[in-house]
């Protein structure tokens, strides 16, 4: 009877330490892909492993996945992306930055203002800031008051 216990805690362990490696081998092919730009396939990778992710390291994966996102132009799922990494509190500033353009882009202009001037207030010296505050201004002046093209 002790030996069957033991034989079947055996392969609980393996089976176990097989399937965290097995999401730490995704981690680190997501790495690769990442790093030469495969984008489209990182990114799956990215969401299989990040159970075994420390929780330290979340949020610049997180940051990561919406990278991808965002050098593949899906600015909705990089909005989403960039949020859940600065929930995580990531350390890199520009998931701010990117965070307040696509929320620019999906046309949340008061939630972009407010990230934009979070930006500022991150990185005072990087006019993408300023910039992006203005882009807001300007983008609520033309939904205000839309012009036709060509007149």
């Amino acid at each position: 009877m002790a030996r069957l216990r033991f034989l079947l805690l055996v392969l609980l362990a393996s089976l176990f330490y097989t399937a965290v490696f097995g999401q730490a081998a995704s981690i680190r092919k997501a790495d690769d892909f990442y790093n030469n730009g495969g984008y489209f396939e990182a990114i799956p990778l990215y969401k299989d492993g990040l159970e075994t992710v420390p929780t330290g390291l979340l949020g610049e994966y997180l940051f990561k996945i919406a990278e991808c996102y965002r050098k593949l132009a899906n600015v909705r799922q990089a909005e989403l992306w960039y949020g859940k990494a600065l929930q995580r509190e990531v350390k890199n500033p520009l998931a701010q930055l990117y965070y307040a353009q696509a929320l620019l882009q999906n046309e949340k202009y008061d939630l972009a203002k407010e990230a934009f001037q979070q930006y500022k207030e991150l990185a005072p010296q990087d006019p993408r800031g300023e910039n992006g505050l203005n882009s807001v201004s300007y983008a609520l002046a033309w939904t205000e008051s839309p012009t036709e093209i060509g007149r």
